[in-house]
């Protein structure tokens, strides 16, 4: 039995896109992860940081590559993996990898737009639904034609400031 891990940090480069003999493609990525606490001044305190390989294969390495730059804040499950190799030199040598097999953008730091792709990495034309998530994001390619139709809507629609992380009012009027 395989046990899934997640982790949730920071890129430490972008990713390297490679492909093996047979062309089938996978990409290496170094991801950070510091745990924060507060100390007996209340002060917050950053630990010391860990860092984890990230492993993954296919159109999720290609989509990967295109998508996260360093310093982009992820999350990333999969599961630990020991990768086994001899050096040039004859020496054994072993490194624990996270094998991906789902990650993304960490969105309690900032926003990222979704773009699907098709086999092979094509770009899959948007569907009118998703005009309604994507309305006014940050780095869109073009206005989209959806948008104002959509915002109109959200006009009678307040939301209080939250008094704890996991308290929201939403009132429709």
């Amino acid at each position: 039995m395989t046990a899934t891990v997640t982790i949730k940090g920071w890129a430490g480069a972008s990713p390297v896109l490679t492909a093996t003999k047979n062309g089938k493609p996978f990409a290496r990525l170094r991801v950070g992860s510091t745990d924060r606490y507060r100390n007996d001044k209340d002060e917050w305190v950053d630990a010391e940081t860990d860092w984890y390989t990230v492993r993954v294969w296919g159109e999720r390495a290609e989509n990967l590559a295109a998508s996260v730059r360093k310093g982009d804040p992820l999350v990333v499950t999969g599961r630990l993996e020991l990768e086994k190799w001899t050096t040039s030199e004859g020496e054994q040598r072993a490194d624990l990898v996270l094998r991906a097999t789902a990650l993304g953008h960490d969105l309690s730091n900032g926003q990222t737009v979704f773009r699907r792709t098709a086999k092979g990495g094509a770009h899959v034309p948007d569907d009118p639904a998703d005009a309604f998530r994507r309305a006014g994001s940050a780095g869109a390619e073009e206005p989209d034609p959806y948008a104002a139709d959509a915002l109109e809507d959200l006009d009678d629609v307040s939301v209080d400031e939250p008094t704890s992380d996991d308290e929201v009012d939403v009132r429709v009027a």
